[in-house]
């Protein structure tokens, strides 16, 4: 009943992360295809770690990927909150590689998207 409850108080967590990224301006969200399920899968381990809730993945492979699901919240919020400040964030993308945890995000983005799915088939985290 509570969780209901709250649901009715307003978006669920997965629905205000969903809602944070759909605001990425395009030149950035192009470079994360797949992002939207990525992001459910990293509420979902949120939740298993908080809360013991069912994952989809086996523990193994949810302590192997939680660092990314980590970095995958903080780069939605981080972008996000940059960009409410008057980040320029067209012209960041174009620029060059930088020591940036954004930019290493991005740059790896695919690789670890890969990892994830390996998991969900239940194949070798690489």
């Amino acid at each position: 009943m509570l969780n209901t409850l709250s649901l009715a108080r307003g978006l669920n967590l997965r629905n205000k992360v969903l809602q944070r990224y759909a605001i990425l301006p395009g030149a950035m969200a192009t470079r994360l295809p797949g992002m939207e399920e990525i992001i459910a899968h990293s509420i979902r381990a949120r939740n298993y770690f908080v809360h013991g809730s069912e994952t989809k993945f086996s523990v193994e492979a949810t302590y192997d990927l939680y660092p990314f699901f980590t970095d995958t919240l903080e780069f939605i919020f981080a972008t996000t909150e940059l960009l409410a400040c008057g980040w320029n964030s067209e012209r960041w993308v174009k620029e060059g590689f930088t020591r940036s945890r954004l930019k290493w995000y991005i740059m790896n983005f695919a690789q670890n998207k890969g990892r994830v799915f390996a998991a969900l088939k239940g194949g070798p985290i690489e």
